[in-house]
């Protein structure tokens, strides 16, 4: 799992560590961001987008290049998405130990719902609009950097500095 290098050796101390981790990481959303006990760099951690590229940016071909007007922005349907399979990705390790939990709707509807209703809670305030706006297209650009198309700045002329005076303005 990314950075946090869950591995299943057969260790007590080791899996008590990795278990508490899963609860820090699951804990009021910690997995959302690259620094979970500071709270910082909100979208940033190494989850997102590797997940956004292999689901949906993997080359010139995938749906969010072919499709980018459905995917640029990141919608926050999708985002939920993401950050709930996430959730269950780590929900995994969750006795310290790796244990395969099926991701169906039955087992992650609730957490899906509250991911999405806080994404659009948070939009629904002015400046976390901005930002969030600032984040999805974002998620958008890096993941499709990583696809090796490159970015759409080449193509939109002016988007990222559009982003760019939008995020200076609600800072």
């Amino acid at each position: 799992m990314g950075h946090y290098k869950f591995d299943d050796r057969d260790d007590h101390v080791y899996q008590g560590q990795l278990a508490a981790l899963v609860r820090e990481l699951t804990m009021n959303h910690g997995i959302l961001f690259k620094d979970h006990e500071a709270r910082t760099g909100l979208f940033d951690n190494l989850w997102t987008a590797r997940i956004l590229r292999a689901q949906w940016f993997v080359d010139a071909h995938a749906e969010g290049i072919s499709f980018h007007a459905y995917f640029n922005p990141i919608l926050l349907p999708t985002l939920a998405l993401l950050f709930t399979a996430i959730e269950n990705c780590v929900d995994e390790w969750k006795d310290g130990r790796f244990r395969s939990i099926d991701f169906t709707e039955k087992l992650y509807r609730e957490k899906y719902q509250s991911y999405l209703t806080n994404l659009e809670t948070w939009g629904d305030h002015a400046q976390g609009r901005h930002i969030l706006a600032w984040l999805q297209k974002c998620l958008h650009d890096k993941a499709r950097t990583l696809s090796g198309v490159g970015d759409l700045q080449t193509t939109l002329p002016g988007v990222r500095k559009l982003l760019h005076d939008i995020f200076d303005a609600t800072m």
